[in-house]
């Protein structure tokens, strides 16, 4: 199966361009739109778009293909596998309670951050607007940090957010992130990009840790995998031998789509991939690639270079 990143479905008031949008098998959509059903307060609040959009969310999670967890990923969650369907499981059998916030503050036994609220003793998650306004990857990073306050995970008090243990809020959110950049097999770069862009702050939250915590925030940091494929470190390696490096950036592919390579004056033949990689380098200085390199497409002194989604 061939998996692209597309723009999701539109839903009212629902931020609905992100890169993480797998395929969702119909009875997965359908079993998850019945656990949340469940968990919906009677008067829960959220609109029927919202509601769906919460659905979809989680069911793009369950439908991630993982592999081999990150050691703060196996603390935390005591799974030996990385996989969304296990992680879906664990979200949602912690939360008793699902609703909207219309502008009314979160009760006084509520912990407030991050678009969205926990209440412990209810295991209630509420969720504002805002919180739909944001990309599915950070609604995703907003359900498990109000998920983790339901196992008792709190703030230090008087601060902006700010956890003192490695295994709370903010380190189940970056276990999750570095799980999935370092393990998911269904998901692009772009998407893996995405959830990378939230470390930064997410470490940043993290205060007055032990010692012990620190340095499992270190292995933690540590074991992120670099997400440009090996392929491309080796191309960009040798084009810097040359000295014929520029730069390089990355955008996302579209499926099938027919490219001209104006040097040559031929059509390329469709190309099916995911990713590309936009490497400039000085004209007349491109590499032999070899075998192992799919097929370089020079236009005007750039070269796209395609890598295509396993089969």
């Amino acid at each position: 199966m061939v998996v692209f990143s597309l723009s999701g479905g539109v839903f009212a008031g629902v931020n609905s361009q992100f890169s993480l949008e797998l395929k969702v098998e119909a009875s997965l959509e359908s079993k998850v739109h019945q656990l949340v059903s469940e968990r919906l307060a009677p008067n829960h609040g959220f609109s029927k778009d919202e509601i769906e959009a919460l659905v979809h969310d989680l069911a793009v999670l369950a439908s991630i293909n993982g592999g081999k967890p990150s050691a703060l990923y196996k603390t935390i969650f005591s799974q030996n596998t990385f996989s969304g369907s296990g992680f879906f499981q664990w979200l949602i059998t912690g939360i008793k309670q699902l609703k909207a916030s219309h502008g009314e503050p979160c009760t006084p036994l509520s912990k407030v951050d991050y678009f969205g609220c926990s209440n412990i003793s209810a295991r209630s998650i509420t969720l504002p607007p805002e919180y739909f306004q944001n990309n599915r990857i950070r609604r995703i990073l907003t359900l498990i940090h109000e998920r983790r306050h339901l196992d008792g995970y709190d703030h230090i008090p008087n601060t902006p957010s700010y956890d003192k243990e490695v295994k709370g809020t903010r380190g189940a959110q970056l276990a999750f992130i570095v799980s999935l950049v370092n393990s998911c097999t269904n998901c692009t770069i772009m998407a893996k990009q995405e959830a990378l862009s939230n470390k930064e702050e997410i470490v940043g939250a993290m205060k007055n840790l032990s010692e012990d915590d620190s340095q499992l925030l270190q292995i933690e940091l540590a074991s992120l995998q670099n997400i440009i494929p090996v392929e491309v470190s080796t191309f960009l390696g040798e084009l810097k031998r040359q000295q014929s490096f520029l730069s390089v950036s990355h955008m996302e592919c579209k499926n099938k789509v027919p490219l001209y390579e104006y040097e040559q004056h031929r059509t390329v033949p469709n190309v099916d991939a995911q990713d590309c990689f936009i490497i400039y380098y000085k004209k007349g200085k491109s590499p032999h690639l070899g075998e192992q390199f799919p097929e370089p497409i020079t236009r005007f002194g750039v070269l796209f270079l395609f890598v295509p989604t396993a089969k």
